[in-house]
């Protein structure tokens, strides 16, 4: 995709500028590019370049999850997909499988803390190395060894029918999701 932005002679029309910056991940590269790129006004360079704001998993991710649980959803589709690096449809499929919301199951992906991710994947009833493929699939550093000992704590000590109660209820204001 940067060959192409990078690419002087191809005449890139504003939306396929727009599909390419919703799909390149270095942003240094993207505003080298677009600055490159004769014809674009600023406020059209500025807008390119700003992070495109996602309210949930996407509906292709949505699909492929909604195909997987009319054919039967298991622990060996989440490990594949995350084995693929298809984090969405994994976190989707967790939802499912814990009986909780989506939005709740990728705040606990995201958050500081591992014990929300342990108790969401131990209320689907997953194995010990499925909580390591989602801990490993975490964006940023990955887990202290002190904090990955924590989650595996608590998912050994936290039984299914407990883990699935403490899921279902809704979150208290100013406390994390789980």
């Amino acid at each position: 995709m940067a060959m192409l932005l990078a690419n002087r002679g191809a005449q890139l029309s504003l939306s396929a500028l727009t599909v390419l910056s919703e799909r390149m991940q270095d942003r240094g590269r993207l505003a080298a590019g677009l600055a490159a790129r004769q014809g674009l006004l600023p406020r059209q360079r500025d807008a390119l370049l700003r992070p495109a704001a996602r309210s949930g998993p996407s509906r292709r991710a949505a699909e492929a999850v909604a195909l997987r649980i009319r054919l039967g959803l298991d622990e060996a589709d989440l490990r594949h997909w995350l084995a693929d690096g298809r984090v969405a449809e994994a976190l989707i499929g967790l939802a499912h499988l814990a009986g909780c919301p989506a939005e709740r199951v990728e705040a606990a992906h995201r958050a500081a803390g591992l014990r929300a991710l342990a108790l969401i994947v131990r209320a689907a009833d997953l194995r010990l190395s499925t909580l390591g493929a989602f801990l490993r699939a975490r964006p940023g550093p990955a887990p202290t060894p002190e904090a990955a000992g924590l989650a595996v704590q608590v998912h050994r000590t936290v039984t299914v029918a407990r883990a699935r109660t403490m899921v279902a209820e809704p979150p208290e204001a100013g406390t994390a999701a789980v």
